[in-house]
């Protein structure tokens, strides 16, 4: 199924479950989410045509009304340098500062997924969440829920893009997802909770063109073990006021909005 913004862009069904599927990885256990996705040109020219709305309380992503990211760049008023960890646990960062920019740090080296080759999302997704929930919150049957989980999310992703259900992905194929903003909800000492602007794109072989979405969700930090954790207990709960809508940084509601564009520290 393909829709068609008024400006005759177009987005498949694939992208926006691929984007789902990141997201329900990333927000782990809590969290709530808004989607919506575009085929927009490649992000050297400028970022894809992305979709707003106004996130609402849903188990799951949603599709919305798309919108076309208007052609003049819009600088974002506010940037973080997120710090980088001070180390890495099976090959992800961990180790970050005791502050609210560390929490960020974490949110943004934890939202980083590279599905690709023999790569799956079940390997991601549990990476994930052996690196960033706390030993004390990891069982071996939550451990069995998200890899069954990731393996039937995985299996439907590769549907809707058209691709074979198991083995390695072909050459040119793969879905990336990444922070692009973010708007803090609460900063304590040991607690931080934010909504989180995130960018997923796909690619379903090297003749494909590229699908880009955008994803909207929030999720809560807790200092826990030395380090920062996910907070798996719904700490993630929405603030008193509405969810910032859907804008990719260079739109202007990016920052009418109130995100924050994301840096990451050298």
């Amino acid at each position: 199924m393909v829709r068609t913004d008024k400006r005759g862009g177009r987005f498949s069904r694939s992208a926006l479950w691929a984007a789902g599927v990141m997201l329900t990885a990333v927000v782990g256990l809590t969290g709530y989410t808004a989607l919506s996705g575009d085929k927009g040109p490649p992000p050297s020219i400028q970022p894809g045509t992305n979709p707003p709305a106004s996130t609402t309380a849903t188990p799951a992503p949603v599709p919305v009304s798309t919108y076309s990211l208007p052609a003049t760049w819009t600088e974002p008023q506010r940037w973080l340098a997120a710090p980088r960890g001070a180390r890495t646990t099976g090959g992800r960062e961990t180790g970050f500062p005791h502050s609210t920019e560390g929490a960020l740090g974490m949110l943004v080296a934890s939202s980083g997924f590279d599905v690709e080759g023999s790569t799956t999302l079940v390997d991601e997704q549990l990476a994930f969440y052996t690196t960033y929930t706390a030993a004390s919150d990891q069982t071996p049957a939550r451990e069995q829920r998200i890899r069954q989980g990731a393996a039937k999310a995985d299996a439907r992703a590769r549907v809707a893009m058209g691709l074979p259900e198991s083995g390695p992905l072909p050459p040119g194929a793969w879905v990336r997802t990444h922070l692009v903003g973010f708007k803090l909800i609460q900063a304590q000492p040991d607690t931080v909770s934010a909504h989180l602007l995130l960018r997923t794109a796909q690619k379903a072989g090297e003749t494909t063109p590229e699908a880009v979405s955008y994803v909207v969700g929030t999720i809560g930090a807790v200092w826990r073990e030395g380090d920062w954790k996910l907070d798996p207990s719904g700490g993630a709960s929405p603030g008193p006021g509405p969810a910032p809508e859907i804008a990719a940084p260079g739109d202007v509601s990016f920052n009418a909005q109130g995100w924050t564009a994301i840096r990451q520290a050298s």
